[in-house]
């Protein structure tokens, strides 16, 4: 009897902590009734996780974002969290830009970020992260980017001959291996100056540690939206995304590399140089990413110039944001220009003309090359890395007639603007000639935010888009992408994560010139 009475009791404590599991889990689901603001029905717990998961966040978001365009807004709960997407230009540039003060942060998931990356600019908040934009906004203004042409040339060397390799043996391939062994070595060499060959040396201690930061735990971060009252207790445990040993690699090349910088009497034109002696005013910034004016608010944030944990925490931000969305963009304009062999023949004469027998590209000789840049933006506009971003909510607002409390997260659907009929006839088409100065000066210009907007948009944009037209200038001097048996038409993405080709992107090179 006395077993029998404890499996009750047992059973009984189970059914408690299930429905107070569910109660908590489920508790913020009236939140967008009482706002005014529609959505998709959410299933119990799980919220609109098992659609993302599914369907897959792209295929999602675009389906929604059509469904309630007209509301300007709509929302969805990732487990029990809820996040409102918003679907009105309008109130984008409310909340990006006019009343940037009240979406100051990023949305932040409490119990996954680790050191370093807890000092990131990604994820520091309000003063803090004022303060460190502020001082960090001119280093990627142009003066500071053309010295780093000559370091992303070079990486571009090791580009052009693993191409040159695939072309000669005239064998089908997958590209992003090779633009990522690419991004690799240029991040290395312009953030840290450290000099490697990613391709053929794939064993190198950085490379092996890079690549692991694509590789999270996976089961942590299920724990975390479907537990996430248990944040608390991994901190307190010291759990982490990553292995202890990966991050602490990272921290030890920093701190090695800042201790021989200020040894040496000769300054590097790498980044973590520029941090080192990053002060407030140092130099004037260029007004396309000057946006100090809307940050020089901090009345709290004393400190001068960077910290140690600040230097650590952008050093392996600028390698784990730079390498694979880089990487990504190079491979899909390679894809494109596969399939649209006018356009390429068209991109490959533009760069014949403005480079004629030169081995490098010069930092004026790239924003020479207009058309090679169309074709960029396109390839972003269709594929861009993060299909989506956040702001975080930190008092209550009332924009365009729909109010947003404090606390919560806006989300900012990319690749739906980039995909809306209304700014993109024949959205599915590769057509270059939408970013003509002409067409863009009549576009609104948030329907296209590949690298976000406002005062919180991507620092490292510019250096991005050099990094980019310096490495498909090289090898359009060299090769012309055709389509191989592999090659996907139309292309389909991975589910889950950033921006990813489900089966790979594929195609052969042809070699213009022994």
């Amino acid at each position: 009897m006395g077993i029998w009475m404890a499996l009750l009791y047992m059973l009984l404590c189970g059914v408690v902590l299930t429905i107070a599991y569910v109660l908590y889990m489920t508790r913020k689901y009236g939140v967008f009734k009482e706002l005014g603001v529609k959505g998709p029905k959410p299933a119990p717990v799980l919220g609109h996780f098992h659609i993302l998961t599914s369907e897959g966040a792209v295929v999602a978001e675009k389906k929604w974002y059509q469904e309630y365009k007209k509301d300007k807004a709509f929302g969805i709960f990732e487990g029990g969290y809820p996040m409102m997407f918003i679907t009105d230009i309008n109130i984008m540039k409310e909340v990006l830009i006019k009343k940037f003060h009240c979406f100051v942060n990023r949305r932040a998931f409490e119990g996954v970020n680790d050191y370093p990356l807890n000092y990131a600019m990604t994820t520091i908040q309000d003063d803090h992260w004022k303060h460190v934009r502020s001082l960090l906004s001119p280093t990627f203004s142009s003066g500071k980017l053309k010295k780093m042409v000559r370091l992303v040339n070079k990486t571009s060397d090791n580009l052009v001959q693993n191409f040159r390799v695939k072309a000669e043996s005239g064998e089908e391939f997958e590209v992003k291996e090779l633009t990522g062994a690419y991004t690799m070595d240029t991040i290395c060499s312009t953030a840290f100056g450290i000099e490697i060959d990613s391709k053929n040396d794939p064993n190198n201690p950085f490379v092996t540690g890079a690549q692991a930061f694509f590789k999270p735990k996976v089961w942590l971060i299920i724990l975390i939206f479907f537990f996430p009252f248990l944040a608390p207790l991994l901190k307190m445990l010291n759990i982490s995304l990553w292995p202890k040993n990966l991050t602490h690699f990272f921290v030890k090349v920093t701190d090695d590399a800042i201790k021989q910088r200020r040894s040496s009497t000769q300054k590097s034109n790498d980044f973590l140089q520029m941090m080192i002696d990053a002060e407030v005013g140092s130099e004037e910034v260029d007004k396309e990413i000057d946006h100090r004016d809307s940050l020089v608010t901090s009345q709290t944030w004393n400190s001068k110039g960077l910290t140690t944990d600040d230097i650590h925490g952008q050093a392996l931000t600028f390698l784990v944001a730079g390498y694979d969305t880089t990487a990504t963009t190079m491979a899909f304009l390679i894809y494109e220009l596969a399939l649209n062999p006018d356009i390429c023949d068209r991109a490959i004469q533009e760069v014949d003309r403005v480079l004629g027998d030169n081995h490098d590209v010069s930092y004026e000789q790239c924003a020479e090359l207009h058309y090679l840049d169309m074709c960029v933006s396109e390839s972003l506009r269709l594929f861009p890395p993060a299909t989506r971003f956040d702001r975080h909510c930190t008092q209550d607002v009332e924009v365009c007639g729909i109010k947003i409390p404090s606390g919560m997260d806006i989300a900012i659907p990319v690749i739906a603007i980039h995909y809306d009929e209304e700014y993109w006839p024949e959205p599915e088409r590769f057509d270059p000639e939408r970013f003509t100065p002409e067409a863009k000066g009549k576009r609104n210009p948030l329907a296209y935010v590949p690298f976000g907007a406002g005062p919180r948009n991507c620092i490292g944009m510019r250096l991005s888009l050099m990094e980019t037209k310096i490495g498909i200038a090289r090898l359009l001097q060299n090769f012309k992408p055709i389509r191989s048996e592999k090659t996907q038409v139309p292309m389909t993405f991975k589910k889950i994560g950033i921006l990813e080709a489900e089966n790979g992107i594929w195609v052969k090179m042809l070699q213009r010139h022994k």
